[in-house]
């Protein structure tokens, strides 16, 4: 088959105003995000507890980074490949530089054993 007849067949089966995302792949990302939270639940209640938290703190905190990541994500989504093509080196010397910043004394942060962090406040970044 041509690639004519092929994008044609594709355009068939995607819906209108779908703009052509993999709604399977949607799904599963979104049950694999339900599971996890479920999962910070019910094992952080007894940490939460110990430390005088609320009992769903740290579900409450995952639940805020999960809408925190969807928001840079769909921002990242409206970005151009153009621009993300153009700016590909920036970026990757970018990364380079976080981290070489993490070997920094008083930048990088020590946690389990390994630098790996940068903390920004009241969080923190792993640069790896």
């Amino acid at each position: 088959m041509s690639q004519a007849v092929l994008l044609s067949e594709h355009a068939k089966r995607t819906r209108p105003g779908s703009a052509g995302y993999d709604s399977w792949l949607i799904g599963v990302a979104g049950i694999l995000i339900g599971v996890g939270l479920v999962m910070v639940a019910s094992s952080s209640i007894p940490i939460a507890q110990k430390y005088d938290h609320l009992p769903l703190y740290y579900f409450w905190r995952q639940t805020a980074a999960v809408i925190l990541g969807l928001g840079f994500g769909f921002i990242v989504l409206q970005v151009p490949l153009s621009l993300l093509d153009r700016l590909s080196t920036v970026l990757l010397f970018a990364s380079v530089a976080l981290l070489a910043a993490i070997l920094i004394p008083g930048v990088g942060r020590e946690v389990n054993g390994s630098v790996r962090w940068i903390h920004l406040g009241p969080v923190s970044h792993q640069v790896s």
